[in-house]
């Protein structure tokens, strides 16, 4: 009997809390692939992980994510938003090796708390519980300028450059499960609430546009000058998804589909990156540009995967990242005619880095000229 009811009451909940996409369904696909590649990441933790709080945490953030991407009821939607947080912060705390992650959820607790509670204020004061307790998808009259405050809550869990400043610390503090977990569910939560608010954020459309043009340009040369192998893959996450803001501020289908394409690859991959890296530290104890080619030296199959994983992370052809690229590509020339050049020097910068990267970590002119032969072959051969 216990079963009966409990059954019972969960798909009442399901039929009437759960949207499922079914309104739009390329959202319907999309949210369903990110919850598989959540599913995979879950997987990968639980394949390298012996310790069940670690496990632990990490399927209660994934029924978490599976929740969020299918809720219906808009309260119960910014209640999973802000406890997302909460398993990361747990690994990271328990888990992080260095005092300066107390420093680093201090950040990640102003940020999210502070622009959380001005989003409700205002909410709460201009909207009634009944108009708020089923939403899909968001449009009102409300004051404009009010409601750039009310997203900028989902902008930091993007993050757009200047709400970013938590997550490089997050990421170089936290353990290596706490940061795939983050790069490859907790960054998706601030893409989808975005989304849902994304018709009434069209009035200022060319202000974020310019805004994201100009500061993923800024962070591709940030890429640049990072020593630390974490802090450069946390970097390479706040250039892909200011990439997916600037698309999805576009709002043509084919860069939208594009931005959701990124969405998934970047769950992908950066969940791999940051596995990498971890391994790297667990077996050379540091985590430097300069000191793995050393470790790459005895791990030859080690450094053909790490190889391959960047290479999809700047765009290898046939690969997600490199599809989800060129429809981003194709939507800002035709949205701006001159959009060309300024594409094509964030493009060349993000080149560079990986470039520079390759040069730096492997210690060996021979490796970096293969890579740079292959890059431009591959290239060619396709287009």
């Amino acid at each position: 009997m216990f079963f009966f009811f409990f059954f019972f009451y969960f798909f009442f909940f399901l039929f009437f809390f759960f949207w499922a996409g079914s309104f739009f369904l390329i959202e319907f696909f999309f949210n369903f692939s990110l919850v598989f590649f959540m599913f995979l990441t879950l997987v990968l933790i639980f394949l390298m992980e012996e310790n069940w709080v670690i496990f632990f945490f990490s399927f209660v953030l994934f029924f978490l994510s599976f929740f969020f991407f299918f809720i219906l009821s808009f309260i119960f939607f910014f209640i999973i938003f802000e406890l997302s947080m909460i398993p990361v912060v747990f690994l990271t705390l328990f888990f992080g090796v260095q005092i300066e992650k107390i420093n680093s959820i201090f950040f990640l607790f102003f940020y999210s708390f502070f622009l959380g509670y001005f989003f409700l204020f205002i909410f709460l004061n201009d909207f009634n519980l009944n108009f708020i307790k089923f939403l899909v998808y968001f449009d009102s009259l409300l004051n404009k300028k009010m409601f750039f405050f009310m997203v900028l809550v989902f902008l930091m869990k993007f993050p757009v450059f200047f709400l970013h400043f938590w997550l490089p610390k997050m990421h170089v503090e936290a353990s290596t499960v706490a940061s795939m977990l983050l790069a490859g569910i907790l960054l998706k939560f601030g893409v989808h609430g975005f989304s849902r608010f994304l018709i009434s954020f069209l009035f200022s459309n060319s202000f974020f546009f310019v805004y994201c043009y100009y500061w993923t340009f800024f962070c591709s040369l940030i890429c640049l000058m990072q020593s630390d192998l974490k802090s450069l893959v946390a970097f390479s996450s706040v250039f892909h998804m200011s990439m997916i803001l600037i698309i999805y501020l576009v709002f043509f289908q084919l860069g939208k589909n594009g931005a959701l394409f990124m969405m998934l690859s970047h769950g992908f991959v950066s969940v791999l990156g940051f596995y990498f890296v971890g391994e790297i530290f667990h077996n050379l104890g540091s985590r430097l540009v300069y000191f793995g080619g050393g470790f790459f030296y005895f791990y030859f199959f080690c450094l053909l995967f790490f190889i391959l994983v960047f290479l999809m992370n700047s765009g290898l052809p046939l690969s997600l990242s490199f599809y989800s690229e060129f429809f981003i590509f194709f939507v800002f020339i035709n949205f701006f005619s001159f959009s060309f050049f300024l594409v094509f020097f964030i493009f060349f910068f993000w080149f560079l880095f990986f470039s520079f990267f390759n040069y730096d970590f492997f210690f060996s002119k021979k490796i970096f000229l293969f890579l740079i032969f292959l890059w431009n072959y591959i290239f060619f051969y396709f287009f």
